[in-house]
């Protein structure tokens, strides 16, 4: 389980390279992660919504093609096909995520 902490620096910075394949596998890497499941999984979708939440408060032009806010949607996609329930609470949990998250899937 050790490699997994290795792996999610790598990870984390990948999704921030301007390089749209990188991204989208990174992405599909932390979904196929999430999935495993396990307590450091746990952690890593903690950590990887609330970065993604935050790049989308970063960005509010809902025409930006900032590689940041391609990644954030990426990885909230990822995490609700995987973890659906886990990602839904996170949303919602918090007031003001689901309106950021609907203003860049617009």
């Amino acid at each position: 389980m050790h490699y997994v902490n290795q792996l999610i620096p790598v990870l984390l910075n990948q999704l921030r390279i301007n390089n749209k394949e990188l991204v989208e596998k990174g992405a599909e890497c932390l979904g196929n992660l999430a999935e495993a499941g396990g307590s450091i999984t746990a952690e890593v979708i903690d950590k990887s919504l609330n970065m993604a939440i935050s790049w989308l408060n970063e960005d509010i032009n809902p025409r930006s093609t900032d590689i940041k806010k391609y990644s954030a949607v990426l990885i909230l996609r990822e995490f609700s096909c995987k973890q659906s329930v886990l990602t839904f609470n996170k949303l919602f949990g918090q007031e003001q995520s689901y309106r950021v998250v609907f203003q860049a899937f617009k």
